[in-house]
This record gives structure tokens, C-alpha cells and sequence, in this order.
């Protein structure tokens, strides 16, 4: 291509530029007109995400698996909030009955009893969650991540206490996250969580991916029961947070087994 129709080229492409803003239609010469690339949001989050792990610290992933001791097992078990909740449903409902029995009031019991059932949903899941998680700790993909859309989701729980209508608002936030899989693949991924502090305090952010399945993960710093591990594969736990989990399973358990066992006793009387 000779100057000329370098030039040629270039008022062209001006003409078309100049129309496009004076929302002219381009005619059918000028739509043949090579046009600029136009990166998609994809494609632009991905280059931000390359540019941020080139600075990022190297990640270790040879001391497969990790060591995690069983204490710091029953502690993330009884860290999660399923479990949590499930402490508080069956110690409300045990005392319940307790009082029933005692008070010799059948009904109150059977009544308790109806209720505590709900609690095995939770008691699952936080069993369920805890050992997916140390599953992870143990045996996951360190990887870095990067949340760059945080959308927060508002529920409206509704109640009624004392005659009186009640609205509760609980909100949790939807993360859009990329990462780098064990075969070297750039995914997205979508998580709701209850605080989106922890994982977009920084520019990067620790997290475990399964190698035989890609697409289940787990931020590193949303590990319950005060389970922590760094860039290294050194895995660490809160002594007081561990300590937390175990009373928190210790009391969801023996409250489910006094609702398990208070309406057998009142057979048996």
C-alpha cells in the first residue's frame, strides 16, 4: 500500500468516524471499512486479572495433602452457621420439652417434637459443610482469585410477634469471581455469601479449587472454625475459634439428643 492510498484510507475512515457521530447511516462502501476491536467485559476482566497475578506471590501446591487434625475437623464442623443455628433451634426446642416432661404437659412435647425435626436440615448441612471444606483444605488447587462484581441480595423476612406484623431484612451479596483452574484454565464463578469484606479486602484473593472438579470452591478466608492457610500450603487454626466450633457442636448434639430422648422417656413413664 503506496502513500496515496494510505491517505486515501485515512479520510475514510474520518468520513465514517464524522458520521457515526452525526448519526448518519454509513453507506455500503463505508461499512466495508476495516472498524477498531472492541474488547467485550470479558475479555477486558481477563486482561486485568493476567496483569494481577504476574505481581502476584508464587503459590505452592506440592505438600498434597495437608495436614489437618481432627480437632480442627469437629471445629470447622461446628464453625458453620447451619450449625450454629441448628445449636439454637434444638437447645430452644430441648428446653422446650424439658419443661413438658417435667410439667407433665404431653402436648407441649409432641409440639417440640414436630419442630425439632426442621433442626436435622441445618444439623446436616453444617456436617456437610465442614467436611467440604477441610475436604478442600486438605486435598484443593491453591489459586488466586479475583472478585471484581459484588451485587448485594436483600431478603425480607416476614413475622408475627405479639399481634404485631414484623419485616426483617437480611442481606447477602452474589460475588463474580475469576480464577485459574489445576490445568491452567481462566474461569468464572458465581457465590453467594454473608459478608463480601473478607474476600475483596485485597486485590487478590486466596482460594481452593477441586482438582477433580473444577467449578467447586471455597475462599480461603471464609474457612470456618477459624481455619487459615497462606500462599504456601501452610495450613493454621484460631485456638479460640476452634474452641468455638467444638462448644458449638458439643451443645447442638447433646440438645439433639435430649429432643430425641425426652419423648421416649415420656412413653416409658
Amino acid at each position: 500500500m503506496d502513500r496515496r492510498q494510505l491517505k486515501q484510507l485515512v479520510r475514510e475512515y474520518q468520513k465514517e468516524t464524522r458520521l457515526a457521530k452525526s448519526g448518519e447511516p454509513p453507506t455500503p462502501e463505508e461499512r466495508l471499512l476495516p472498524r477498531p476491536a472492541v474488547k467485550t467485559a470479558r475479555e477486558q476482566n481477563m486482561e486485568v486479572y493476567r496483569r494481577r497475578i504476574r505481581s502476584a506471590p508464587p503459590i505452592l501446591n506440592d505438600n498434597l495433602p495437608r495436614q489437618v487434625s481432627d480437632l480442627d475437623l469437629l471445629g470447622a464442623i461446628g464453625g458453620t452457621y447451619a450449625m450454629f443455628f441448628a445449636m439454637l433451634w434444638f437447645g430452644f426446642l430441648g428446653g422446650l420439652m424439658v419443661f413438658g416432661f417435667v410439667a407433665d404437659q404431653t402436648a407441649v412435647v409432641l409440639v417440640a417434637l414436630g419442630f425439632a425435626v426442621f433442626g436435622l436440615a441445618p444439623l446436616w448441612q453444617g456436617f456437610a459443610e465442614g467436611v467440604r471444606s477441610v475436604r478442600l483444605l486438605r486435598k484443593g488447587f491453591l489459586t488466586w482469585a479475583w472478585v471484581h462484581d459484588v451485587k448485594p441480595r436483600v431478603i425480607v423476612v416476614r413475622s408475627r410477634s405479639d399481634g404485631e406484623d414484623r419485616e426483617e431484612q437480611i442481606t447477602t451479596y452474589d460475588l463474580t469471581f475469576m480464577y485459574t483452574s489445576p490445568s491452567g484454565q481462566l474461569l468464572m464463578a458465581d457465590l453467594n455469601v454473608r459478608s463480601s469484606s473478607p474476600v475483596t479486602d485485597e486485590e487478590l484473593e486466596l482460594l481452593l479449587c477441586d482438582p477433580d472438579m473444577p467449578s467447586r470452591v471455597t475462599f480461603a478466608d471464609l474457612l470456618p472454625g477459624g481455619l487459615r492457610i497462606n500462599s504456601h500450603g501452610q495450613v493454621s487454626a484460631a485456638p479460640s475459634q476452634t474452641l468455638l466450633g467444638l462448644l458449638t457442636l458439643a451443645v447442638a448434639l447433646i440438645a439433639a439428643a435430649v429432643c430425641a430422648c425426652v419423648p421416649v422417656m415420656m412413653l416409658l413413664t
